[in-house]
């Protein structure tokens, strides 16, 4: 019976993910397997999905060439969402790793005696300094403070400067037609 088949095939990925999750990644391929052949095979959607995370295990546990041989044929899944995934999933893996050396690490000393101090549940006393970035209180929100606190609009040229201007320039454009008429 299908439903039977996907039931068994269900119950081999939950133990996989389980074997995956904690570290068992050499125990885990094998019941992914099955997994994968109880769940209509590796062309189904199902059976998509379990090679996906088949193909993790692979990775995790050093075989990066089984691995991309696997997410190399997922992306030719029928499956959009399975091509999709295996595609972004073998970017991912196979993206070069970062070199980083002391220098590239920021290190922060612990607070051991104010640890020390919590555990026995006593008071640490305040710091100097708070722990935290001091931030002032922005006025409320269309209050007059806040009004005055924005920024102000740029300067534009007052209505009446505008109306001179615009006068003059009437008075300039009759003179000029006065002078070409005669």
């Amino acid at each position: 019976d299908d439903e039977d088949m996907k039931e068994l095939g269900d119950g081999f990925f939950n133990q996989a993910v389980n074997l995956y999750n904690s570290g068992r990644y050499k125990e885990c391929i094998g019941i992914f397997t099955k997994a994968i052949e109880f769940g209509g095979g590796a062309g189904g959607r199902t059976g998509g999905e379990y090679a996906l995370w088949q193909a993790q295990a692979f990775h995790a546990m050093g075989d990066s060439k089984r691995s991309n041989s696997i997410f190399t044929t997922l992306r030719r899944h029928p499956d959009r969402d399975i091509r999709k995934v295996a595609e972004e999933l073998q970017y991912i893996l196979t993206a070069p790793k970062l070199q980083l050396g002391e220098n590239t690490l920021i290190r922060f000393e612990p607070l051991k005696e104010e640890l020390r101090m919590k555990r026995k549940g006593r008071k640490v006393a305040a710091s100097a300094k708070p722990a935290y970035a001091v931030m002032e209180k922005e006025p409320d929100k269309y209050s007059l403070d806040w009004f005055l606190s924005r920024p102000q609009p740029p300067k534009t040229q007052s209505d009446t400067q505008m109306t001179m201007l615009a006068v003059g320039g009437a008075i300039a454009a009759l003179a000029m037609m006065v002078l070409l008429s005669l």
